[in-house]
């Protein structure tokens, strides 16, 4: 009997292959075919799966974007500890702490130049940042007494957190967390040295700590 082929796992390992490929030899290495032959697999069979490189960058930017959710939702789901460390855990998985974390990073803003007139990174980009101010105004309404997240915050199609906080503060803390976690994640990895993990860490902690509490929950 022929091999059956799962192509939801062959199209993984040819991310994998390509972050492979992006880590090890930089961002405009990742071609059709040095990814094809990282992958073991012939260039034609790699165009299977996708037509040319701006398909298959996105695909590997997706799923990074998937692993990353996955460790968020580990973290978010561990509800006993206070929710000022739920958060930085869920927060942090977005930030170049190690070496896992530090090559999502990089690759990420790698592909922007990369790839910033390919209309699908376009309309990805978009997505990751409105998916991102929205998990961080509802981790930010639970850190001011607001309800707790739902469990399924980070795959949901809920709208809330879409739309500003009622809160003008805490709509501007939410979006100062955000900003600070995209100027970590660049310090991160240009000074590695000054911005090392213990840094980074700190500097998130106290960002959330200074938003304010709002006993009664604001609606």
């Amino acid at each position: 009997m022929p091999k059956l082929v799962d192509h939801e796992e062959r199209r993984r390992e040819i991310a994998r292959a390509a972050w492979r490929v992006m880590t090890r030899d930089g961002m405009t290495a990742a071609s059709v075919r040095t990814v094809a032959a990282e992958a073991g697999l012939s260039t034609g069979a790699l165009r299977h799966y996708f037509a040319d490189q701006a398909g298959l960058l996105l695909f590997a930017a997706e799923h990074t974007v998937e692993r990353v959710g996955e460790r968020m939702a580990d973290e978010l789901a561990d509800r006993d500890r206070p929710p000022v460390e739920v958060v930085q855990g869920v927060l942090e998985q977005l930030l170049p702490l190690d070496e896992e974390r530090w090559t999502e990073v990089a690759v990420y803003f790698g592909l922007i130049d990369l790839t910033r007139l390919a209309p699908g990174h376009q309309e990805f980009r978009s997505w990751a940042f409105r998916e991102s101010r929205r998990v961080i105004r509802t981790l930010v309404l639970w850190l001011a007494g607001g309800p707790e997240p739902e469990p399924d915050l980070l795959v949901s199609s809920d709208t809330r957190g879409a739309a500003p906080l009622d809160d003008p503060v805490l709509e501007a803390e939410a979006l100062a967390v955000q900003v600070l976690l995209d100027g970590l994640a660049v310090q991160g990895l240009l000074y590695p040295r000054v911005m090392d993990a213990g840094a980074q860490r700190a500097a998130l902690r106290h960002a959330l700590e200074r938003v304010p509490l709002r006993p009664t929950g604001p609606s």
